[in-house]
């Protein structure tokens, strides 16, 4: 069972063009929302929360390991071993396409979504409100 977690993990990992359109979406909600056209009922709203909070933790443990990754391994004194060594460590490190440079971006989004969320629920409530107000006012109940 160990052994199956690496591998899910993996497959959650995003890409850098993964991010790209991630954050394309991520933008048109935020624009959905603030025009008023989505809102969401809380209950649902609270699980997506949840996994967006799930997923940005899992974000947080990918970058401390890539931090890990980022220092320079200890391969040999060997132009080989040196050579491989500075590869790996280019590639955790924060550049573009690098582990942290993908993820750090990535955990920036996830915190949006989640933000968004949260309005997306308030603009629920203030609906379900007007709403009923619009009710009591048809059927000649006063506000209390």
């Amino acid at each position: 069972m160990a052994e199956e977690e690496p591998v899910a993990a993996q497959r959650l990992m995003p890409t850098q063009a993964t991010v790209v359109a991630l954050a394309a979406r991520v933008e048109g909600l935020r624009e959905q929302v603030a025009s008023g056209d989505l809102a969401v009922d809380p209950a649902i709203g609270e699980e997506i929360r949840r996994m967006l909070t799930e997923q940005m933790d899992q974000v947080e443990v990918w970058l401390r390991r890539s931090i890990d990754l980022s220092r320079q391994a200890p391969l040999g004194q060997n132009p080989v071993a040196e050579a491989m060594a500075g590869k790996f460590q280019q590639r955790a490190g924060d550049a573009d396409s690098a582990l942290a440079g993908v993820l750090v971006p990535y955990r920036e989004l996830l915190a949006k979504a989640h933000e968004t969320v949260g309005v997306a629920m308030q603009r629920y409530g203030d609906f379900e409100g007007q709403s009923t107000n619009l009710l009591r006012n048809a059927n000649g109940e006063t506000n209390a």
